[in-house]
């Protein structure tokens, strides 16, 4: 008993400790272009100058974020830049959020805890034209401003939600007032947010195995061998004796009883050269 006790707490501590990473690798496939607000979803008077999915290069060389430069752990993110305009045309405020994906949520925090040290910092610089503002209910969330001598302010409220991390700015030159500036800014953050809580599940790729052909055992039929015709032996032509044109000698030195003698033999003993024939010498 204790030791099926013992395994059933091993199997709950590998399932919670492995349901973490599915969430993180849930969330760092999102889509940045899925931060991507529309026209209708801006405080009216702002009209969009810049909307594009932000690499972190472009984070960097564009100055897109203020402070610190965003730590490892970026995958990607998408930026957005809206005026309103004054009655001559000029800038009265522009609005700007830059949302970052990264590969896990540790990653994130890191973010939101470096941009929060860069803020305290502006605090201890600036003592009162830097300043923290309340944001009531909406937690895990800090907005700061910095106010010039001119009236002019700059305002950030970041915050993070999951392997995101958000970073919503307003500059606004003398143009709002304080309640007006924290509505504006808390209300591009809550649609954020919502986009981030709604942010569907990645489609996971189904990978369809192709079916091999089967392969069929069809023997290909291999050609007869053609048997090789017998060699026909050719009959030797039969040699034939063409007589020789010219006439065996009847007598003289070429024959021998009928044979031709052949020049410079002599006779056995008993005959005589007659002619070409040896002939036997009568008694």
């Amino acid at each position: 008993m204790p030791r099926r006790l013992l395994l059933i707490a091993v199997l709950a501590l590998v399932a919670f400790g492995v349901q973490p990473h599915r969430q993180t690798d849930a969330q760092t496939a999102q889509d940045p272009s899925f931060f991507a607000l529309n026209q209708s979803e801006l405080p009216d008077g702002f009209q969009i100058t810049d909307s594009r999915v932000a690499a972190n290069g472009a984070v960097i060389e564009q100055h897109l974020q203020p402070g610190k430069p965003l730590p490892d752990g970026r995958i990607t993110g998408y930026f957005l830049q809206a005026r309103a305009a004054t009655p001559t045309g000029g800038a009265s405020s522009i609005l700007s959020y830059l949302a970052s994906i990264f590969v896990s949520n540790n990653a994130a925090q890191v973010a939101f805890s470096d941009q929060h040290d860069f803020w305290q910092n502006e605090v201890t610089t600036f003592g009162n034209n830097a300043y923290e503002e309340d944001l009531g209910s909406f937690f895990l969330a800090h907005l700061y401003t910095l106010r010039d001598a001119n009236g002019n302010t700059d305002s950030e409220l970041f915050f993070q939600r999951g392997t995101v991390f958000f970073e919503v700015s307003l500059q606004n030159f003398g143009t709002l007032s304080r309640d007006q500036r924290k509505a504006l800014l808390l209300g591009i953050a809550q649609t954020l947010e919502s986009r981030s809580n709604g942010t569907p599940a990645p489609v996971t790729p189904t990978i369809t195995n192709t079916p091999r052909p089967t392969a069929t055992n069809t023997a290909t039929p291999r050609p007869k061998a053609t048997a090789k015709p017998r060699r026909t032996a050719t009959p030797k032509p039969t040699p034939s004796r063409t007589p020789s044109s010219r006439a065996k000698p009847t007598s003289g030195a070429g024959s021998n009883y009928g044979h031709p003698v052949k020049e410079g033999l002599r006779c056995k003993k008993g005959h005589k050269l007659v002619g070409t024939r040896c002939r036997k010498i009568k008694p």
